[in-house]
């Protein structure tokens, strides 16, 4: 099965590094000093728990110039490059092609395949706190890679038995993969928590462990996943909000794109449970 992975910094460069680790078929899409750190050195992956990997032979080349047509592709760019993914999977994927985005934004999936009709794009998300460290190096700390793609309801499924081999290359590979039953779930589960605690930790200038004991920034944390929760109309997804966290995100959050998961919700009709 081939793979092309748009975007290699922290998230494409530890998802397509584990499956070439492991022996897979995977074109990494990148440019500039990182691209040519790949062709010349490979890629390397720091992890803070398990030990380095490194990828000496690395197919890499520029969205560009990739010709191939990809059994699976992982979306992995930000969301204001989107229409960049969108053109170059108009241009490479075929009928039976996987598009898999894995961007902090809820929905790409659905935003890509309006623009995309005859092509697969399923929706997911990743959990991860990696980087780009250097040109050819990515940095993971933590254990935690776990992915989550699937099918939105009513999404015509016929790929549905590819999707469920992904997800065992994936875990062959390492990677937590789940082929959900139900994507808009899980997806939400994980932008419900993380967009509060991305807008929380930008306006305390905090980090996720500031979160954990009491004070100002766990109060405005808790607030805003209960301004989520109050927010959200209908009943057509229930997700479950989670406590913690200080493995996904410990970071300082500085980009202002993280979405906004009560907008969203109220946008979909989406509810959010279990807040408290």
């Amino acid at each position: 099965m081939k793979f092309a992975i748009l975007g290699a910094g922290g998230t494409g460069g530890c998802v397509g590094g584990y499956l070439a680790h492991a022996g897979n078929d995977v074109t990494f899409l990148a440019r500039g000093a990182h691209l040519a750190a790949m062709q010349k050195n490979g890629l390397t992956i720091h992890r803070s728990e398990g030990g380095d990997i490194h990828v000496a032979d690395v197919k890499a080349c520029t969205a560009d110039a990739y010709q191939e047509t990809p059994d699976v592709l992982f979306v992995c760019v930000k969301y204001y490059s989107i229409g960049d993914a969108i053109a170059l999977a108009r241009r490479v994927a075929g009928p039976d092609t996987l598009v898999i985005p894995i961007l902090n934004v809820f929905g790409t999936g659905e935003v890509m395949q309006k623009e995309l009709p005859g092509i697969t794009c399923l929706d997911g998300c990743i959990y991860i706190w990696a980087l780009r460290e250097a040109p050819g190096v990515i940095r993971q700390d933590g254990k935690i890679l776990r992915v989550f793609y699937g099918f939105r309801p009513g999404q015509d499924d016929r790929l549905a038995p590819k999707a469920q081999e992904v997800e065992k290359i994936l875990r062959d590979a390492g990677i937590h993969a789940h082929f959900s039953n139900d994507i808009r779930r899980d997806a939400l589960q994980k932008f419900a928590f993380v967009s509060p605690m991305g807008a929380a930790g930008l306006y305390c200038h905090a980090v996720s462990g500031d979160m954990q004991p009491g004070g100002r920034a766990r109060e405005t944390f808790v607030e805003l996943i209960r301004q989520s929760a109050r927010r959200g109309h209908g009943r057509k997804v229930r997700a479950r909000t989670r406590r913690g966290g200080q493995e996904a995100h410990g970071r300082v959050v500085k980009r202002p794109h993280d979405i906004d998961a009560a907008r969203c919700g109220e946008r979909r009709g989406v509810g959010i449970c279990g807040a408290r």
